[in-house]
């Protein structure tokens, strides 16, 4: 039988030495039965760690938050089927538990919620389960009905809903998911169009993206946390043939779609209020595209064929300040028939997913040249004030916490201005508690890059109760003189990171 399914888990308790301290990929190998772990560099690259046994045809695999465990689910001929868990040990190398737990017929997915749930649907056995995951395993917790052909689970960013897709009756439900790890069915969505596939969530959590295989189109939907329902928008084409899985940029700038009938990855801009626009950008793979996932500056795609003289193995792409994709290197996996990928970040870092440009203007630049630090920068000049007060170029970023409580956060701006100096730099945070802006650090930044860490151990006060956004804004004003006008500031990196 063929499927997807792995799952994203959340570890309970932290041991000595088991988080991995470099960013990492993992990638699982239907055929030959095995998961592959890479760690990823700073310019895409992938190193090969090593490939561990994962059952008999793991599908898909998920990462819990602390990046303690990485959970595996097969999809075989069996009615039975096996979930391994694995200890991500410091190096990226896995240790595997034992004995596994089981599911019933057809696991096609799988997703991990914030609060340590792991959620499979069971294709032939018409389900939904979910387990706790726990002293490096999983425990079962509920199984409930979900539909003829459940395929595809996704959890919201604030763990309190799941969204699945039934393939055979073009239905999308909403279940919430309780702080015990129950699931209720609340909503029931038909799509008309073919038979659903890939989903994929904003970074806000507001906005759901559903793939239609062969119609080639990609709907999105708007979700109400007050009445646990979604609501249908509007499609656009995917630009391929059998659009499945997606993965949405961290910035909630850009949809990425396979298209497994014609081998293509497709690029859908995303406006700010959620909605897509038609694919711009299209790029060939190889024999057989089956996932695709992102970190903001590259994207990484399986090619799933088993044809020997292929390329199998997880190709790289940059992305570049327009959007389109550099294609850089493929790596093999030592597997065979790679499929379903999981990225794991040490450092939480979260882009903002929402960017305002109060007052001033961009003569040039784009957000995603705030993504790293590579002197690609997005450019502001000042606009119109109408009082001494307010800062000529004034700009608000938001992003997401992965953590309601962590222990500490940082805030991280590395820019430059046009002038030598008599450019003054503000840095403002949004203290939820006081419910006002409170200035972190000024300076003044002339035209060498500075970068700014703002650290706070009272990072509570500048997270969200209600959804754990965080907020930023950032002020440039004169304050000397300057050789010419207009002047400009120049952002290069714009980032949060967390502790837990």
């Amino acid at each position: 039988m063929r499927s997807l399914a792995i799952l994203a888990m959340i570890g309970a308790t932290m041991g000595a030495g088991a988080q991995a301290t470099s960013p990492l990929l993992f990638v699982t190998n239907n055929v030959s039965g095995t998961v592959s772990t890479f760690t990823r560099g700073a310019d895409g690259s992938l190193t090969f760690v090593g490939i561990y046994p994962a059952g008999t045809n793991p599908q898909d695999c998920g990462l819990t938050l602390d990046g303690r465990n990485l959970v595996v689910v097969n999809a075989t001929a069996q009615t039975t089927e096996e979930i391994y868990t694995f200890l991500v040990n410091a190096d990226g190398s896995l240790t595997r538990s034992e004995p596994p737990s089981t599911i019933d017929d057809g696991p096609l997915s799988i997703a991990v919620s914030g609060t340590n749930y792991a959620l499979i649907p069971s294709a032939t056995g018409d389900s939904l389960t979910s387990f706790k995951v726990i002293g490096d395993n999983t425990q079962f917790i509920q199984a409930v009905a979900a539909g003829g052909f459940p395929t595809k689970i996704l959890v919201s960013p604030n763990s309190k809903l799941a969204f699945l897709t039934d393939a055979g009756a073009r239905e999308i439900r909403t279940f919430t998911l309780s702080e015990t790890g129950m699931l209720q069915n609340t909503d029931l969505d038909v799509l008309i169009g073919g038979s659903l596939q890939g989903l994929a969530i904003s970074p806000n959590g507001i906005t759901l993206y559903s793939s239609t295989a062969l119609t080639n189109h990609v709907y999105w939907l708007t979700v109400d946390y007050q009445t646990n329902t979604i609501n249908q928008d509007s499609s656009a084409t995917s630009g391929g043939n059998s659009c499945v899985e997606l993965a949405v940029h961290p910035q909630g700038t850009y949809l990425y779609e396979c298209n497994v009938a014609g081998d293509t990855l497709t690029v859908m801009p995303i406006q700010p209020n959620g909605a897509l626009s038609n694919s711009i950008y299209s790029y060939e793979i190889g024999n057989d595209v089956r996932d695709v996932v992102t970190d903001g500056r590259y994207v990484y795609v399986t090619d799933e064929t088993s044809i020997f003289s292929s390329p199998v193995g997880v190709i790289v792409f940059r992305i570049e300040s327009d959007g389109s994709l550099t294609r850089l290197d493929t790596h093999l996996t030592s597997g065979t028939r790679p499929q379903h990928m999981q990225l794991w970040d040490p450092l939480y870092t979260a882009l903002a997913n929402s960017f305002e440009i109060n007052r001033g203007s961009v003569p040039g630049g784009t957000r995603q040249d705030m993504v790293a630090s590579d002197d690609l920068r997005m450019r502001f000049r000042p606009g119109v004030t109408l009082s001494s007060s307010q800062a000529p170029i004034e700009l608000t970023a938001t992003a997401r916490s992965p953590f309601a409580e962590p222990t500490q956060l940082r805030f991280h701006l590395e820019s430059q201005t046009s002038s030598g100096g008599g450019i003054r730099q503000e840095i403002l945070l949004y203290d939820w508690k006081l419910e006002q802006y409170v200035e972190v650090d000024a300076r003044t930044v002339g035209n060498t890059d500075i970068a700014v860490d703002i650290n706070r151990t009272d990072a509570n006060r500048f997270i969200s109760d209600d959804d754990q956004s965080v907020r930023a804004r950032i002020r440039y004003r004169q304050t000397g003189p300057v050789l010419a006008f207009p002047w400009e500031a120049r952002v290069d990196r714009l980032c949060w990171t967390f502790v837990p």
